[in-house]
């Protein structure tokens, strides 16, 4: 005999698809009105009726927080909002204070904990100094560390920028070859020792 779903039943799956698993609502359903009701089939019919258990963003309110598949903290900025309706935590805590992120910056958390989304444990950087911020490892888990990590790599930055500016750009790749890099990292290893390099 072929199972036919009854307004009740439909009733009754829409009430309770969230509160179990479809295997447990075929158990239950089969229990309540005789039937035989496979999982597969209380699935399909949820499916069909747009009752998915993945689709929650409709019940979600503005506020709620969730961890995303790289470990940012996900919050709901709007109901309907046009595209997106979640934003990364740290991103959206630091637009709310500060204004737009320009392109080609990003937010970095000044103790490398991606779940502390206060102002303060917050940075903006250029992509250009964050490739470099990776490149001496001045990336820590102390904030102040950190900070000074950041001055270190603006401040570079900025002599280089004024050394292209005096000395043009072939004078200054001449300046900036490898021998005048192995004089600066022979200095860091004397005053902050290898574990700085």
């Amino acid at each position: 005999m072929r199972n036919i779903y009854t307004p009740e039943m439909k009733k009754y799956i829409k009430k309770n698809y969230q509160k179990v698993t479809y295997g447990e609502l075929s158990v239950m359903i089969n229990a309540r009105f005789k039937t035989d009701f496979t999982k597969e089939a209380i699935q399909h019919f949820a499916y069909n009726y747009g009752l998915r258990k993945g689709n929650k963003n409709g019940f979600y309110p503005v506020g709620y927080e969730r961890v995303n598949n790289k470990g940012y903290i996900m919050i709901k900025v709007s109901m309907y909002r046009p595209g997106t309706i979640w934003k990364e935590k740290h991103r959206w805590v630091w637009e709310q204070a500060n204004g737009k992120i320009p392109k080609k910056h990003v937010i970095v958390f000044l103790d490398g904990n991606r779940f502390n989304c206060t102002l303060e444990n917050l940075a903006m950087l250029s992509r250009t100094e964050v490739v470099k911020m990776n490149q001496f490892g001045f990336f820590f888990n102390d904030r102040n560390l950190t900070l000074d990590g950041i001055a270190i790599v603006k401040h570079s930055m900025a002599i280089h920028n004024q050394l292209r500016k005096k000395l043009g750009s072939r004078e200054h790749k001449k300046f900036n070859n490898s021998a005048s890099r192995k004089r600066i990292k022979e200095r860091f290893s004397k005053k902050w020792g290898e574990k700085a390099l």
